[in-house]
């Protein structure tokens, strides 16, 4: 309850701040225009100009923002017009009026172009299943993150995550469970990582996990601690499920986000070729939730997890397809998040 309060603080200060930001930029280019129109003379030829300061407003801050913007840009173009000319007061009412409402009906055409230009963009740059970064704003992210870290000496640390058993878990259960899988593990991944690191989906199973301020040891401590809450949530589904990864870190060698993936996926694999578990295998997942909150160890890259015989099992018995003989129950609904 705590933690869902202050996040709702949060929400609320950055929405005010938004807010602020909107008002102070769009107030600035409403005064710019208007200190130019008086300059010159109150020319009627840059009245189209007095738009400009609303669509600021909707664009930073959204539709309240555009509204206070719409009701100061209709004052300053009224008083505009009696610096011009004497109007007598019923007719100066109906011009106030008449110009409140097409600035009115201005803004919302802006929004709704706005609102469409930040669909496209979400939908262009984030994964259309899970909600996060697809491949291509990874690769961007990266470009930026990776830059910083090299100017400010700061680490940067990459991890490939792989769902264990993924195809045998759609097999059994349908596409949709499996899909709802993916949401779960991606929402984890999001959840906690916060607030340092960055979560694509790079297709299929697999997840790319963009860690700033993160050495290989922190984020291998970051990742054992998400892996029980995964466990736990399948677990409770009937359907006992972990996931694989494997850290890299950026070096010389290392500075695009394609050698990053490309050294994490062999250090994933490099710990699956180390695992044997029989063709018939009953696993304590209670033992997995256990070993998973224990720390890391300092062995280096290649033993940067504990209980490994147990994150990897189902990765090692992808490449032996003889069915395992744990009982699996019919999967319901999965569990959430608290709402950020």
């Amino acid at each position: 309850m705590k933690t869902r309060t202050s996040l709702q603080r949060a929400v609320r200060a950055a929405m005010m701040s938004r807010t602020s930001r909107g008002l102070v930029a769009a107030g600035s280019v409403l005064v710019l225009i208007f200190a130019l129109d008086a300059l010159i003379g109150y020319q009627e030829s840059l009245r189209a100009f007095y738009i400009v300061p609303i669509w600021v407003g909707v664009r930073v801050a959204g539709l309240t923002c555009g509204a206070v913007m719409v009701g100061l840009t209709t004052i300053v173009l009224t008083h505009m017009t009696l610096m011009t000319r004497e109007l007598p007061s019923g007719e100066l009412f109906g011009n106030f009026i008449l110009r409140l409402g097409s600035l009115t009906g201005i803004m919302f055409f802006i929004w709704k172009v706005e609102t469409g230009l930040r669909h496209a963009v979400r939908q262009a740059l984030h994964d259309p299943l899970t909600g996060v970064l697809n491949r291509r704003a990874a690769n961007q992210f990266a470009n930026y993150a990776i830059e910083r870290a090299n100017r400010h000496r700061e680490p940067l640390t990459v991890a490939a995550v792989d769902c264990d058993g993924f195809k045998r878990l759609n097999d059994m259960h349908g596409h949709a469970f499996g899909d709802s899988i993916l949401k779960y593990l991606a929402r984890e991944l999001e959840y906690g990582t916060r607030p340092d690191g960055v979560v694509a989906r790079a297709g299929g199973d697999e997840f790319i996990v963009i860690l700033r301020n993160r050495d290989g040891e922190d984020a291998a401590r970051l990742m054992e601690s998400i892996l029980p809450n995964f466990v736990q949530a399948t677990r409770d589904l009937g359907v006992p499920t972990t996931f694989s990864y494997g850290i890299a870190e950026l070096g010389v060698r290392r500075q695009t986000l394609e050698h990053l993936v490309d050294a994490a996926d062999r250090d994933m694999y490099a710990k699956r070729r180390t695992k044997s578990v029989p063709d018939k295998a009953v696993v304590d997942i209670g033992e997995v939730i256990a070993r998973g909150r224990q720390p890391v160890g300092n062995s280096g890259a290649s033993n940067l997890t504990r209980g490994d015989d147990f994150l990897h099992f189902a990765a090692s018995r992808r490449q032996t397809d003889p069915p395992m003989t744990t009982e699996i129950r019919s999967p319901h609904s999965l569990p959430t998040r608290p709402a950020s």
